[in-house]
C-alpha cells in the first residue's frame, strides 16, 4: 500500500494498492454509496438496516456524518475506488467503542465486487 499524502491532522490521506485507491467521499458520492448502502445484503451483517433513499442518503451524509465523527473524535474513513475509475464501490470507515476502550475498522463494499480478487500476479523473473 503506498500513502500519496501526508496526514492534515483532518482529512485521512489518500492510499493506493494496485488496483484501488482510497480516498475521501464527498457529496459528489452520494449515488454510489446508496448504491450500496441500501442493500439488506450488505447492512445487516454490518449492525445496521439499509438506507432507504437515495435522499436519506444524501441528508445523513451531508448534514449528519461529519458532525458524528467530531462528536465521536473520529476520521473520516475512506471511499473505495477502483484504480482508474474514481466510482465509490465501498467504504472503509472507523468507530470506538468506548465502553470497551476498542478501535475498529470495518468496511461495506457493493456485491458486485464481491469474491474478486483485487490484485495482480506478480510477473515472472
Amino acid at each position: 500500500m503506498k500513502l500519496l499524502e501526508s496526514y492534515n491532522g483532518k482529512e485521512l490521506p489518500k492510499l493506493e494498492t494496485e488496483c484501488l485507491m482510497l480516498r475521501q467521499r464527498t457529496a459528489d458520492d452520494v449515488e454510489d454509496m446508496f448504491a450500496y448502502a441500501g442493500l439488506p445484503e450488505v447492512c445487516y451483517p454490518a449492525g445496521f438496516p439499509p438506507v432507504d433513499s437515495l435522499e436519506a442518503e444524501r441528508d445523513y451524509f451531508e448534514n449528519r456524518y461529519f458532525e458524528n465523527l467530531e462528536k465521536k473524535e473520529l476520521p473520516s474513513g475512506y471511499g473505495i475506488t477502483v484504480k482508474g475509475d474514481d466510482r465509490v464501490i465501498g467504504s472503509c470507515d472507523f468507530n470506538h467503542r468506548h465502553e470497551d476502550d476498542v478501535f475498529e475498522i470495518g468496511y461495506l463494499l457493493h456485491p458486485d465486487y464481491w469474491g474478486r480478487v483485487m490484485y495482480q500476479k506478480p510477473s515472472v523473473l
